[in-house]
């Protein structure tokens, strides 16, 4: 029971450990876009003195306190689908 258990964990653990294909346009996620600002309904380019590297790609962001914020929860604020857009994707088939 308890290998069974381990191996069910352990199977859990590597199919959630993959990589994510993030859109790296201009070198950053989100064509370097503040990815905080979009959770207050906002499309502001980040400032190269507000940079981060999380899950081997660079992020910028408008300001030391949005920068801060991502440090504090990363998964809150990474773009789904590796920021390409979900129509595109869904009518082309294509990223």
């Amino acid at each position: 029971m308890r290998l069974t258990l381990l191996i069910f964990l352990i199977s859990i653990t590597c199919i959630n450990a993959q990589s994510i294909d993030y859109n790296l346009k201009k070198g950053y996620v989100a064509e370097g876009y503040d990815v905080v600002e979009y959770f207050n309904n906002k499309a502001i380019e980040g400032d190269k003195n507000f940079t981060t590297t999380y899950d081997n790609v660079k992020y910028k962001f408008a300001s030391q306190e949005n920068l801060d914020a991502f440090l504090k929860a990363p998964e809150n604020y990474i773009p789904q689908y590796g920021g390409y857009c979900a129509y595109a994707v869904a009518v082309d088939s294509k990223k």
